[in-house]
């Protein structure tokens, strides 16, 4: 990693624990004092959710993690491909009709 790079990273890593440790915590401590049956996490690798996932077992509280979903076309949906990657295979001697 670059120098520059490095500091950004370590720029970034304090920003996020100042930020937590100055208002998120004690937002999640307050929403969360009753100490519900599940809590549903939006996604557990972004921040803030990676904290309050950790804050979450920590206190043996259950939660369930939402990944968030991103669909790609398939290769044969892909309007850019100007043929299939693969031929059509052909049919089986027993799905052909017979005379």
């Amino acid at each position: 990693m670059s120098p520059e790079g490095d500091r950004l990273n370590h720029v970034r890593r304090f920003a996020r624990a100042a930020l937590w440790h100055s208002l998120l915590r004690w937002t999640v401590r307050k929403v969360f004092a009753a100490h519900p049956d599940l809590v549903v996490v939006p996604n557990d690798g972004a921040f803030p959710y990676d904290r309050i996932c950790q804050w979450l077992a920590k206190r043996n509280i259950p939660s369930l993690v939402l990944q968030e979903g991103i669909r790609f076309d398939t290769p044969t949906e892909n309007r850019r491909l100007s043929r299939p990657l693969a031929p059509k295979p052909p049919p089986h001697p027993r799905d052909i009709e017979q005379d």
